[in-house]
């Protein structure tokens, strides 16, 4: 089994270390990244409550009272709405599913119905849509750098809050970026390093 790994640079960000239940068998010029991963240990529940904080000191604030709030049971995570990608909300609890074709890659977490499409600009395949708006997945755009896909995501919505979807928790705001490095440590393990820019981080 591999180990999860973290590390929080900057103003928001986790790294994940996963393993994969299914592999793809082709092997194109790029890393195959296609297959079902799963997330090692089997649920990641909250590592801003063992890592040092990636907040700004305001946010930080806000988050530690949003999470005393769910421990007292005042308030709940919203599992139950459509989750909005915020750099750490997607595929951490269970799969995450990398559909591979020319043009775009297709991220798909189950556990949290999210579906993620990276246009990676292929003159065979589906460029980056030229009319992009506001989504709570946001619009992706992926390159290769040797061998690790970067991938930039814009146009989030700006009311998914981070880390987690519970009340009280800082949202992103208008403007927040995230840009994800993918790469393959060995055959058997896909390590996914997640940074989250804020301008405008708390409500």
């Amino acid at each position: 089994m591999s180990a999860i790994a973290r590390r929080i640079p900057l103003a928001c960000a986790v790294l994940l270390a996963l393993a994969p239940a299914v592999a793809g068998a082709k092997s194109p010029p790029a890393p195959d990244l296609g297959g079902v991963w799963l997330a090692d240990p089997p649920f990641l529940m909250n590592v801003m409550q063992t890592q040092p904080s990636p907040f700004r000191p305001e946010a930080a604030a806000q988050f530690r009272a949003a999470l005393v709030e769910v421990g007292s049971g005042a308030a709940a995570i919203d599992w139950c709405s459509p989750m909005k990608f915020s750099g750490y909300s997607y595929g951490i609890g269970a799969d995450l599913e990398l559909l591979v074709t020319p043009g775009r890659i297709t991220m798909i977490a189950d556990d949290v119905g999210l579906v993620r499409r990276i246009y990676t600009g292929s003159a065979t395949g589906p460029d980056r849509p030229s009319s992009v708006v506001v989504s709570a997945s946001g619009s992706s755009t992926g390159h290769w750098d040797g061998d690790v896909l970067v991938v930039q995501t814009d146009h989030l919505d700006p009311t998914a809050r981070f880390p987690l979807p519970a009340p009280g928790a800082p949202v992103i705001g208008e403007g927040a970026k995230v840009t994800e490095r993918l790469h393959l440590e060995g055959k058997d393990t896909l390590i996914v390093d997640i940074e989250t820019v804020a301008v405008s981080c708390c409500n």
